[in-house]
């Protein structure tokens, strides 16, 4: 059975409690708080743990089709394809303009 465990905010201070935790992987890190190295996340967490990542509901889906793009393709360039699993941060909502979901997934299509 593989276990997860989720995380939204304040990733940074927890990164070396998160990586010596025995779960398979970590769930939604917000990439795009303040503070958030995407780097140090990476060395940090991977490959030991997949992440579940990717575009922040609170800065990049509000923001429309091309900020979400973006963020797809920085998840992708700092972790790769190996262990990652594409995934809002954290939900899409009815009231968040759908073009944003609608981007993700294309952009996933265009790079995975």
């Amino acid at each position: 059975m593989r276990t997860t465990y989720t995380v939204h905010t304040g990733v940074m201070p927890l990164l070396d409690h998160l990586a010596s935790l025995n779960f398979d992987s970590i769930m939604h890190p917000d990439i795009a708080f303040a503070g958030v190295d995407l780097q140090e996340v990476q060395g940090k967490l991977t490959p030991e743990k997949s992440l579940w990542t990717g575009p922040s509901s609170t800065f990049h889906l509000w923001n429309g089709p091309e900020a979400t793009r973006k963020a797809v393709r920085q998840v992708f360039e700092v972790f790769g394809r190996t262990g990652l699993v594409l995934s809002q941060c954290v939900s899409s909502h009815s009231i968040m303009p759908w073009e944003s979901t609608a981007a993700m997934i294309d952009e996933w299509k265009k790079l995975r």
